[in-house]
């Protein structure tokens, strides 16, 4: 009983040596409130002094705010020390009168609160911003450097899904689902050297038995003791060298990126455009006849039973080409976010492409984003700023036809779900 008492005490200690930050992380929030509002008299320009009030967010923690003119970017982000939860923001001297303004604040790459206020004509004055003024509160998981406003809304109470750690581990702050990895290789790499700090406090203390006792039941519990401590560290040890050999990535060499789990939804239904057969069919609902997309290639990915339904498939995706979609591209940059065979969606599945190329565009792009006309018009989103050399990586490995359809191979199954657009108009393909 005393051995069980003593083992659970020490699970409860190693519990909360490794996971107190976790338990007891507080939500940061970030409030926005105007001070004052005041007019040049010599350039008539105006200028907003706004007081940034926070929770949870340690001394010296930084606010990015940016500035909005009409809703784009009107100079440089600004970033605000924080002291004993508060700071100001101060525009400058540079708002044009009856123009409307954004401010927009955020924390930890999670935009907070969002300011948005016309400005008036008149002499200098005070004035403290109505709710009528707030913006829409945001919360969504966008980095800090690509905040930007929302469209016009009604206060609302401060959301965020990150998590300020009381005390940081290593360089680890914050806790969110987007960053679980980083918190699980920090884990990881903490409970190794502690490990490998508990095996030498172990053999230090079983050295002392060891010498002191005179009882050779002493000395031989004394081996086994720094036995048992170098055999564990081994075996923490083992565990590093197994992860680093399957994915070094495992180990937190390069981070380990979790993202959420979410079915592939088709943005349209292909082939609604095309001229259509007999039986309702898109004309491009027959097996390619040459190339990677062709029948006898791709019996060697999907097996002969469903190689043709998949070459049809293919030829509705991609016309049986490695190609760069015609259609699914953002708008007004002229961005295409799907390519290949099988037309992967870069902005929405970029997991698909590897780890690196999650969060390249401004949103998952889907059908709701769609600009009408459809299927011409494009889409609204847009590539991140900063994020071009590695979006075209991203692109050329989907379109490497190996890569594609090495990834069309891990979405399949009997039902095709991940080509669900193409069903409508080729029917027979997933029969």
């Amino acid at each position: 009983m005393k051995k069980f008492t003593s083992i659970l005490l020490s699970l409860i200690f190693l519990f909360n040596f490794i996971f107190p930050s976790v338990i007891f992380a507080a939500t940061p929030t970030v409030k926005l409130e105007l001070g004052t509002e005041n007019q040049n008299s010599q350039t008539a320009k105006w200028a907003w002094v706004f007081n940034v009030k926070t929770t949870n967010i340690p001394d010296g923690g930084e606010v990015t705010v940016g500035l909005f003119k009409n809703g784009v970017k009107d100079g440089n982000l600004t970033t605000v020390k924080i002291t004993k939860n508060n700071g100001s923001y101060y525009t400058s001297s540079v708002l044009d009168s009856l123009t409307t303004y954004q401010v927009v604040a955020a924390y930890s790459g999670v935009k907070y609160d969002q300011f948005e206020k016309q400005t008036p004509e008149g002499v200098s004055r005070d004035i403290t911003g109505t709710p009528a003024d707030r913006g829409t509160v945001i919360g969504s998981d966008t980095p800090a450097v690509e905040i930007k406003p929302a469209a016009t809304g009604t206060v609302g109470n401060e959301i965020s899904k990150v998590y300020t750690l009381l005390a940081p581990i290593g360089n680890f702050k914050t806790f969110s689902s987007n960053n679980i990895g980083e918190y699980l290789n920090t884990m990881f790499r903490l409970a190794i050297g502690l490990c490998a700090a508990l095996a030498v406090v172990m053999i230090i203390f079983s050295g002392v038995q060891y010498m002191g006792s005179e009882s050779i039941f002493g000395k031989t519990e004394a081996k086994s003791k720094v036995f048992s401590a170098v055999l564990g560290l081994l075996i923490a040890l083992g565990s590093w060298v197994l992860l680093n050999t399957i994915n070094p990535d495992l180990t937190g060499k390069n981070g380990l990126n979790i993202d959420t789990a979410t079915s592939i939804l088709p943005l349209y239904d292909r082939g609604s455009s095309d001229a259509k057969k007999a039986n309702g069919e898109s004309v491009r609902c027959t097996p390619v006849l040459s190339g990677p997309c062709s029948v006898a290639n791709l019996t060697n990915v999907f097996g002969a039973a469903n190689a043709v339904a998949m070459s049809k498939i293919c030829n509705m995706e991609s016309n049986g080409t490695n190609a760069s979609s015609s259609t699914d591209i953002c708008k007004p940059n002229n961005e295409t976010f799907s390519f290949g065979l099988f037309q992967v969606n870069l902005a929405a599945n970029g997991g698909l492409a590897g780890s690196d190329c999650v969060g390249l565009f401004d949103k998952k792009v889907s059908a709701k984003d769609v600009i009408e006309p459809r299927y011409t018009s494009g889409y609204s989103c847009k590539l991140i700023s900063g994020k071009q050399s590695i979006y075209n990586t991203c692109k050329n490995r989907l379109l490497d036809p190996t890569k594609n359809l090495a990834i069309a191979k891990s979405l399949f199954t009997a039902s095709k779900s991940a080509w669900i657009g193409d069903k409508k108009y080729c029917a027979s393909a997933f029969n």
